[in-house]
């Protein structure tokens, strides 16, 4: 890690034995720029080091995120369940309703056919005691009963058809919404399916991003310490072109100048 103070060799340049204000000089004129590579190296390496928690901040944002959406959806399919249930049981009760409809209309013709029975035979009875069964009286009395009795058989019959076709219209509009229930219940799963499909990208995008941030920090710091190098190399060449010393020649003039 580079650090803001300067190195062992440019101290002895400044302050050391054989300093001098010339050196300082020198040395002072690379610093800003030094301190400042040092700077964006420093930043850089504490952006590579916060990248684990921000990413996973990132990743349990959008867990949560995904996960209340999710939640919405399983509520909105127990309320369609409820709806296909509900509709299922007024379909049954309207049935159960018909079912007693028709047991009743059975009932009553039942009933009608009986009376007729006994309203023929009693006309009968009267036409034999009266001797009137061969009159015109007595057929006309005849078409009368059964012409009475064919009315509300009819009229009985119309009834239960009226029932009947109600019940088919239930029928067909409970199938109806039963079809845009399943539906809806479809497309709610498919987009439970997008939903996993969706945070599975979003944290693979987390994970490409993070490389792509550390990729970008790792070059900061790269060079960023390539700047303090070529800040330091410039200290020293402007010292060399002065005194005409190498790198040996430092060596022997400032004892300890390469030091750690």
């Amino acid at each position: 890690m580079a650090s803001s103070s300067l190195p062992a060799w440019a101290q002895a340049l400044v302050g050391g034995s054989g300093g001098s204000p010339l050196f300082s000089a020198i040395v002072g004129a690379e610093q800003p720029s030094i301190a400042q590579y040092q700077q964006q190296f420093g930043q850089a390496e504490a952006g590579i080091a916060g990248l684990p928690a921000q990413m996973q901040l990132q990743g349990a944002e959008l867990q949560q995120t995904t996960g209340l959406q999710q939640e919405q959806i399983q509520n909105q399919l127990a309320g369609n369940t409820l709806e296909q249930q509900n509709v299922a049981q007024q379909l049954g009760i309207a049935g159960e309703q018909y079912g007693l409809e028709k047991q009743l209309a059975g009932i009553q013709q039942g009933q009608l056919t009986y009376n007729f029975g006994v309203q023929q035979k009693n006309l009968q009875d009267q036409g034999a005691i009266g001797g009137t069964l061969n009159t015109q009286g007595y057929g006309r009395q005849q078409g009368q009963l059964a012409e009475q009795y064919q009315v509300s058989s009819a009229e009985l019959a119309n009834q239960l058809a009226g029932q009947g076709v109600s019940y088919q219209g239930q029928q067909l509009s409970a199938a109806n919404q039963t079809a845009q229930l399943k539906n809806t219940a479809a497309g709610l799963g498919i987009s439970t399916q997008q939903l996993q499909a969706q945070l599975a990208s979003g944290m693979t995008q987390i994970g490409i991003q993070g490389q792509q941030s550390q990729d970008q920090f790792m070059q900061q710091a790269s060079q960023a310490a390539a700047g303090e190098a070529q800040g330091y190399g410039a200290v020293l060449s402007n010292i060399g072109a002065l005194t005409g010393l190498g790198p040996q020649g430092f060596t022997g003039a400032f004892p300890g100048l390469y030091g750690p």
